[in-house]
């Protein structure tokens, strides 16, 4: 498929690299590999900049198993001292996941 055919939702080739990189960026809260497979071969027919299309995958793939670690870090503990929770995880199988 040449380019010039190629028809994305509003306009996405047409939008500056930043807002490119922060719309697949976003995106990758939604489909990680969905987003990386698609940047990659737009970035191959070029109709988006290959850095545009690395750091705007990357970023958000970073960002969002960051947010994760930090989720559950602040949630994680609280949750298991729930009773319905506690029933999936021992506190002994926690420990030593832990360790």
């Amino acid at each position: 498929m040449q380019p010039e055919t190629l028809t994305l939702p509003a306009g996405f080739q047409s939008w500056n690299e930043w807002a490119q990189g922060a719309t697949l960026a976003g995106l990758t809260m939604v489909s990680e590999d969905g987003v990386t497979i698609g940047a990659a071969l737009l970035a191959a027919i070029g109709v988006l900049n290959l850095p545009t299309a690395f750091w705007g995958t990357y970023l958000g793939i970073w960002i969002g198993d960051a947010c994760l670690y930090v989720l559950a870090r602040v949630l994680g503990r609280p949750l298991l001292r729930r009773r319905w929770a506690a029933r999936f995880i021992a506190p002994e199988r926690l420990k030593a996941s832990e360790h």
